[in-house]
């Protein structure tokens, strides 16, 4: 493959309908095998497959498809899903092959996890098909395997791999087929007028419609995350120390006040466990918003929130009444619970310092809710 090519920014993955049979149907080896992603988004440098053994034949027929084209992928390989009673498939010229019981996603990330570091380095493009991926649903839960997907999807386009799947969405009940089908975009997709996942086109050559930029226009969260099902990501409700634990780790926020239109802007805080409430040190000046919201209600909602992976996150809302700090307020304590906030420059403002009061202001809370996920709160 020419030296020019480039490994692409990532884009969303694309989902392509088969009809029934299509897998195992012969004749369709002269139109890319009946998958005409290949054709449409090719060339690639490397290419992955993840298919049940039964439809193995379909992965054959487009690798020879493939090597025979005039830009070939320099590697290939296969992971076979094959449950340990069944027949491995025969040998394939340049296509490597790992069988996997289905069972074990978790051998199945690290599979796909190595595939992709190989590459991470180099401006390769690398393509990832999953072939019959309604088949998943034979060995475990659509919420397992969605969350299994999403995982390796993030991992995946982050390293700017290109990635589609095809599914029979006759197969599937009607909620795992919507639970699977929102990973990705159907294909033939066209900004909002989509009627949904297309049949693959047997004609030889090119397939019946082309990939729009609609794909490319709103790129998926990414993340590097190995996936374990015994520590899925679910979302879990935080304790009031837990709470307590993760306002005092933060700096700032985005506080919203009260009224219409809604209101909100990025704020720095400090906050003191021990008496449970928020110090604020906001600016104000004539005509201001904040001034404006602020003689009309002092009920405000802080949102905290820290995000370090798709399955290591955390955010807390604080519901409550803003009221100003008066001579009652402990201001020494105040200025060493302040001191741990992320303070923003005066030089913020577009006008003169002089113009502008700066008052400190004490966050009562009336109802704190907090939620975090799984792997955060069993990594501290």
């Amino acid at each position: 493959m020419s030296s020019a090519t480039k490994k692409s920014s990532p884009h969303r993955p694309i989902l392509y309908a088969d009809p029934p049979g299509q897998a195992d149907d012969e004749s369709t080896a002269s139109d890319a095998v009946g998958c005409p992603h290949f054709a449409r988004s090719g060339p690639f440098d490397h290419v992955l497959f993840v298919v049940p053994v039964h439809a193995f034949d379909r992965a054959r027929q487009t690798w020879q498809w493939l090597r025979d084209a005039d830009d070939a992928p320099e590697s290939g390989a296969a992971v076979v899903l094959s449950p340990s009673h069944a027949t491995s498939p025969d040998e394939v010229a340049g296509l490597d092959q790992i069988c996997i019981d289905p069972h074990d996603l978790t051998g199945i990330s690290i599979v796909l996890s190595k595939f992709l570091d190989e590459y991470a380095d180099s401006s390769d493009r690398l393509a990832m098909a999953f072939l019959g991926l309604e088949h998943a649903l034979s060995y475990h839960d659509p919420d397992l395997v969605y969350r299994f997907l999403d995982s390796i999807i993030a991992t995946a386009t982050q390293r700017g791999a290109d990635v589609h799947a095809h599914m029979d969405p006759d197969a599937l009940d009607d909620r795992p087929r919507k639970l699977l089908s929102s990973l990705f975009v159907p294909a033939g997709r066209s900004g909002s007028a989509s009627s949904g996942p297309e049949t693959a086109s047997r004609s030889t050559g090119a397939a019946s419609s082309t990939p729009t930029d609609d794909r490319t226009a709103a790129p998926l969260e990414t993340g590097n995350i190995p996936f374990d099902p015994e520590t899925l990501q679910h979302t879990v409700s935080m304790s009031a120390e837990e709470i307590d634990a993760f306002l005092d780790s933060q700096g700032h926020g985005v506080i919203s006040f009260d009224g219409t239109p809604p209101y909100a802007i990025p704020m720095s805080f400090g906050y003191d466990t021990e008496d449970r409430v928020a110090y604020l040190h906001l600016s104000e000046w004539d005509g201001s918003e904040k001034a404006r919201r602020f003689e009309d209600s002092d009920r405000v909602s802080l949102v905290v929130s820290s995000f370090e992976t798709p399955s290591e996150w955390a955010s807390v809302i604080v519901d409550g009444t803003l009221t100003m700090a008066d001579d009652a307020i402990d201001f020494d304590q105040l200025l060493r619970v302040y001191n741990k906030a992320d303070v923003a420059t005066i030089d913020v403002f577009d006008r003169p310092i002089d113009e502008i009061d700066i008052r400190w202001f004490v966050l009562e809370p009336i109802e704190m809710v907090g939620r975090q996920s799984t792997n955060r709160t069993e990594s501290e």
